[in-house]
């Protein structure tokens, strides 16, 4: 609702350049109007595409009832209301596009998909994990690697339908290369990946180790100059976040 309700805070976090398209912005929430609206908003700004977070495991996402705790069987409807704003909200030039997590069962997650379908999403992610489970026992976000096969199944049962991105297990441009190929996915997806190596997708990778760690410090260093230059809203708290973690 910040973004839909405070001009300042939009103007803040929605920076963008003439040349940066294709532009895809993504929004949480369990609100189909306020989702819709701000979709709107995007696309007047320029975006060429908005996207539901339907994956966020985190805890704040399951105290503000968003992300991938709209999964459950219960909010099935709201999920598709939400998607159908999008769609209803974004012209007929703007892709809407959701990101999942795998369900309890194939036949579960196939049927989300085509839910989102149905509604008017043109493109799906799957991460291909199990949605969190703050409240109860059994898989959760980050047990073990991404479960390659069940995206590929996905793909298969919903064919050519929908656009189906694959999520999961790539650290490096072959890692992509192979999902692409194992899962028949149209597109491939790395978040944690592409964190770690802003040039994942450039094959950049050096075999000598101390090269390869000079050249992610350039990248860095890189970055830095671009937030000093251009600002950024998170500041550099979350950078050093970052480089904490790795």
């Amino acid at each position: 609702s910040k973004f839909v309700e405070d001009a300042d805070f939009r103007a803040s976090f929605f920076q963008t350049h003439a040349d940066d398209h294709p532009l895809v912005a993504h929004f949480c929430g369990d609100d189909p109007s306020t989702v819709g609206r701000a979709c709107r908003m995007a696309a007047d700004l320029g975006a060429d595409a908005v996207d539901l977070n339907l994956g966020c495991p985190q805890r704040v996402a399951f105290a503000g009832h968003y992300g991938s705790y709209l999964l459950g069987d219960d909010d099935r409807q709201t999920v598709v209301a939400i998607v159908k704003a999008m769609r209803a909200a974004a012209p007929p030039d703007v892709a809407v596009c959701a990101k999942v997590r795998l369900l309890d069962a194939p036949e579960h997650t196939r049927k989300l998909v085509e839910d989102l379908r149905d509604a008017g999403a043109q493109v799906v992610a799957i991460h291909g994990r199990k949605r969190a489970t703050w409240h109860k026992k059994g898989p959760g976000a980050r047990d073990g690697p991404a479960d390659l096969d069940a995206i590929r199944d996905a793909k298969a049962a919903v064919g050519d339908s929908v656009v189906v991105v694959t999520n999961g297990n790539v650290r490096n441009k072959t890692d992509a290369d192979a999902a692409l190929v194992h899962t028949k996915a149209g597109a491939v997806m790395t978040a944690e990946g592409i964190l770690d190596d802003p040039a994942l997708f450039e094959d950049a990778v050096c075999s000598d180790s101390a090269t390869e760690h000079r050249r992610k410090l350039a990248l860095a260093f890189e970055y830095l100059d671009l937030v000093a230059a251009h600002g950024n809203p998170a500041g550099f708290r979350s950078v050093a976040r970052r480089g904490g973690a790795g």
